[in-house]
């Protein structure tokens, strides 16, 4: 069976920035390989970002998982512990733990140095106090290194033993006082010379049902997240977003009837916003000061919306500071410079919106940030429809980027990441521009119908050119400058 027909047996947990350059997610694999290297039996390991599919509800299926694996695989870092979803993870696994009288299914490993871990400052966080008391193997020593170094190696190896030992010990026979006899060779017709026997045989039993539950998907019960429904006409129950998000825990959904709705909107804990309206239009969220919607939380999801800011004086509409936000078939349009700002290393997915005519930029990654931006319509955005600066490194794919005066896509300022299989056209400058040593992979893109030319490479950038299109750029495909022509990989363009 392959790694998406098996059950997770473990759920790594870890917050999202600690994986910005993907080590933790190369980690989830190795171990995995090398836990069946040593058993022969296949071990995947639940990540969030790599096994929530499309339209699946991310919170939901964290929460299944959660009920189905049998380890949980906390990533010790200082984020992990600041982070809410982590927490709460973690605080769910330790519940799990205590309905199974167990106190070995959480295996720490320590990935950064952490002062909450250090055994002057636990007391300051339960939390941390109760996971510094576990044994833990330390990474913190190999961070740097290759991890297809014999080091790293050495190092999945004793991680893999310790898993193994782990599972022998919950799938052995539950230790009991009494001797371990199956309850089916306890003669019934003796109450009174067994009952204190049967009573410590059952709850044996009781928790390795318990065991045998998480293996076959089938453990306790669960909830749908709570929907709290916004009505304009004070028919729901709330009025406003606003009010909603507030009275909303962790984890909850809000739907959001048709209506126009004021902000601004501050997503600061992991949610769900859904317009319930049945067109482009139907659900309207406008604000005047500040942004329509800014997300400063560990992870959330946002659909079906028409988002709209109406000050030139704001730098973003939607402005996402952190975490992981899927933001999905909303239409997006600012009076102010950029349609949607990404910064402060945050990882969004954007899919499937209408990002049109902002003042200056359409989306703009900054910051080191990542994410990806994926079968949107970006247009008619004044100076340049998409931007990617300071060490961002998105994957942009299958997106139509056209009508500016500027150019299409702009990277910058030590920049990079992927942008692939787009329509890049109807510019009034180049198709796609790259200056101030960075060096992005470009392919399979149709670059066409710009005022000057396809790509533009200065400053010291570089970067890898292959299976693009570049016929029916005014001045033709290419102008690079003598600084950036050896650091310029090109291959099987159309010129």
């Amino acid at each position: 069976m392959t790694h998406n027909q098996c059950p997770p047996s473990a759920f790594l947990s870890y917050a999202r920035h600690d994986d910005k350059t993907g080590k933790l997610t190369r980690f989830r694999e190795m171990l995995a390989d090398e836990i069946r290297t040593q058993t022969g039996e296949h071990f995947p390991i639940f990540q969030d970002d790599k096994d929530i599919e499309w339209g699946e509800n991310w919170w939901g299926k964290c929460e299944k998982v959660l009920h189905e694996v049998l380890f949980l695989i906390p990533i010790l870092t200082p984020s992990f512990f600041k982070s809410e979803s982590c927490r709460a993870e973690l605080l769910r696994f330790l519940e799990r733990e205590k309905q199974l009288k167990r106190d070995d299914l959480i295996l720490p490993v320590y990935w950064v140095g952490c002062p909450l871990l250090d055994d002057k400052n636990a007391a300051q966080d339960a939390l941390a106090a109760t996971i510094a008391e576990r044994q833990r193997v330390s990474c913190r020593e190999l961070r740097f290194q290759p991890m297809d170094s014999p080091e790293w190696g050495r190092k999945f190896e004793e991680i893999a033993l310790k898993v193994q030992h782990a599972a022998r010990r919950v799938h052995g026979k539950p230790e009991v006082s009494s001797p371990r006899f199956a309850l089916s060779e306890i003669s019934l017709s003796y109450p009174a010379r067994n009952r204190q026997l049967q009573a410590a045989l059952k709850e044996g039993a009781d928790a390795a049902r318990g065991f045998r539950a998480l293996l076959t998907g089938h453990p306790f019960a669960r909830t749908e997240p709570t929907a709290r429904v916004v009505d304009a006409q004070n028919k729901g129950d709330f009025a406003s977003i606003p009010a909603a998000i507030q009275a909303s825990e962790p984890g909850d959904r809000i739907i959001i009837r048709p209506g126009s709705y004021k902000g601004p909107l501050l997503l600061n804990k992991p949610l769900e916003i859904l317009g319930a309206g049945d067109a482009i239009g139907s659900v309207v969220v406008e604000a005047s000061h500040g942004p329509t919607l800014r997300f400063q939380t560990s992870m959330g999801r946002v659909a079906f919306l028409t988002l709209r800011q109406g000050n030139d004086q704001e730098p973003a509409c939607v402005d996402i500071l952190q975490g992981h936000l899927d933001l999905e078939h909303c239409d997006i349009t600012t009076e102010g410079p950029a349609c949607v700002v990404v910064r402060g290393g945050a990882n969004p997915q954007l899919v499937l919106n209408k990002i049109h005519h902002g003042t200056a930029a359409g989306v703009l990654f900054m910051d080191g940030s990542s994410g990806r931006l994926e079968n949107n319509a970006i247009i008619g955005n004044s100076l340049t429809q998409v931007v990617v600066a300071s060490h961002s490194h998105p994957t942009i794919r299958n997106n139509r980027i056209s009508g500016g005066k500027g150019n299409g896509v702009l990277v910058m300022d030590h920049a990079g990441g992927t942008i692939e299989y787009n329509d890049i056209l109807d510019h009034g400058q180049v198709g796609v521009t790259i200056v101030s040593r960075s060096s992005p992979t470009l392919r399979h893109n149709r670059i066409y119908r710009n005022g000057a030319v396809g790509v533009m490479v200065l400053d010291d950038s570089g970067g890898t050119f292959e299976f693009n299109d570049l016929r029916g750029n005014r001045f033709g495909a290419w102008a690079i400058d003598v600084s950036s022509q050896s650091t310029v990989v090109r291959s099987e363009n159309i010129e």
